[in-house]
């Protein structure tokens, strides 16, 4: 799987996020999402799909990213805090092409 691109625009006097596989092009690979959650969402259910191997995880949902979870384990457990993890889906996303501050203006 090539690594996709958030894509932040402006469409139709609306804000909109969409994932593209080519910056060149900007063809999305994604539907038009009305918020980033939701293209955070889609991006990770498209990558949980794309891997061919075991599952072991429960849950497309990382307690990583859940910073309550993370200050709750790291006091129970005193620990440092954990580590971002292993996976491209425990790394938080961003916003990769911003196309909205130009055609929004």
């Amino acid at each position: 799987c090539h690594m996709l691109k958030l894509v932040k625009d402006y469409i139709n006097k609306r804000t909109v996020f969409y994932w593209v596989e080519d910056s060149e092009t900007l063809d999305p690979v994604s539907e038009h999402f009305r918020t980033f959650v939701q293209a955070e969402e889609w991006w990770k259910e498209h990558m949980f799909t794309q891997f061919s191997g075991r599952e072991r995880r429960q849950t497309l949902l990382d307690r990583r990213q859940n910073l309550e979870k993370r200050d709750e384990v790291d006091k129970e457990n005193n620990l440092s805090s954990m580590n971002s993890g292993r996976r491209i889906t425990d790394l938080q996303v961003k916003v990769d092409i911003d196309l909205h501050q130009a055609k929004a203006g």
